[in-house]
């Protein structure tokens, strides 16, 4: 996220933007406890379980999309 946030505008928003994105995973996200119920992690933010498709495609869309973006950034200042 902080990449495709830095390649459109600036350092400081791209920063911004990973807190931003921390913060909302935050509070969304939850883990499953030793008894299997749902709780808050507090040593990671995960929203998806490590095997649900979603949670793989959303990843792999947002690591492409900032590897594009650094790629572009790096092309057009050479």
């Amino acid at each position: 996220m902080a990449l495709i946030v830095h390649r459109l505008t600036n350092a400081a928003a791209a920063t911004l933007s990973t807190l931003a994105v921390l913060l909302a995973a935050r509070v969304a996200g939850r883990g499953i406890g030793m008894d299997g119920e749902l709780t808050h992690a507090w040593w990671a933010v995960p929203l998806y379980p490590g095997d649900a498709p979603i949670g793989w495609a959303a990843v792999s869309a947002t690591l492409a999309a900032g590897m594009a973006c650094q790629a572009t950034l790096r092309w057009k200042r050479a």
